[in-house]
């Protein structure tokens, strides 16, 4: 099925229906039918693969599984928890249960220090770190229940919405990038790994300062704005993002001045 928020992407969903619904919808290999997981937030068309008969469904306590859904995703986070040796590795859209704020978070917003509920009281979280590239990952449909337990933890999880369409996130600052979220998102996840490795003066389209938090000027007098900036190891690191060819000349340039403002720092310029 095409992600219709995303139409580059497809969707791989396996599910269990009843023989009732399969009637009723005509499923047969190669047939596209319109087809809905509400909680999850997939509607859309959908080619049937396969159509076969129901696994046997295991005997005890809980709830059964009614449907996976696979798809690549670059916004992967490890999740470190105190006293424990596996960690999780989660979306940074999956919800997890905040003790401390009573309420459900993305996984990108959590704190290292956090509580989280478990199915037998309460974890801490050690450490929440961003994994580099695109990861296969699956969400889950349960039988009448939204909410259910991973890992051996048993931390209480949240179904997310795999479709939904991403939104310019906020933790740092206001939207920078005039309406383009993939570059917003793109500073704020610079910021959040660095936050995770204990970096200080985290900045988000404001005016340059160098290590020590003075505002620094280029040779022509005029300052800058870095996309984002922060303080790690007694440096100051400045980072620019290119998003749009267009631009190219005008952030050349801004990069240029952002040097000549601070010579000392680590400045950065992604395409």
């Amino acid at each position: 099925m095409v992600n219709p928020e995303s139409p580059s992407e497809v969707l791989e969903i396996v599910t269990l229906r009843s023989k009732e619904w399969i009637e009723e919808t005509g499923c047969a290999a190669g047939v596209v039918i319109p087809f809905e997981l509400e909680e999850m937030g997939v509607s859309g068309f959908a080619e049937i693969i396969s159509v076969s008969p129901c696994p046997k469904i295991a005997w005890g306590d809980g709830r059964v599984v009614l449907s996976t859904i696979t798809h690549l995703n670059s916004d992967v986070r490890v999740l470190r928890l105190e006293n424990e040796d596996i960690s999780l590795e989660l979306t940074g859209s999956h919800r997890l249960f905040s003790v401390d704020r009573s309420e459900w978070i993305a996984t990108r917003d959590l704190k290292p220090g956090e509580t989280l509920a478990t199915q037998r009281g309460e974890v801490v979280i050690e450490s929440v770190e961003r994994k580099s590239g695109a990861h296969r990952v699956f969400n889950i449909e349960v039988e009448s229940e939204h909410c259910y337990f991973v890992g051996s933890s048993s931390v209480l999880s949240h179904n997310e919405n795999p479709c939904e369409a991403p939104t310019s996130r906020t933790k740092w600052g206001k939207e920078h990038g005039k309406g383009n979220v993939e570059h917003n998102n793109a500073i704020e996840d610079l910021l959040d790994d660095a936050e995770s490795r204990g970096a200080s003066d985290l900045r988000k389209n404001r005016v340059q300062r160098d290590a020590e938090g003075k505002r620094v000027y280029s040779d022509d007098g005029k300052y800058t704005r870095p996309d984002g900036s922060y303080v790690e190891d007694g440096a100051r690191h400045n980072y620019n993002r290119v998003s749009n060819s267009n631009d190219l000349d005008r952030e050349i340039e801004a990069f240029q001045r952002m040097i000549e403002a601070d010579p000392n720092a680590v400045n950065s310029l992604e395409f």
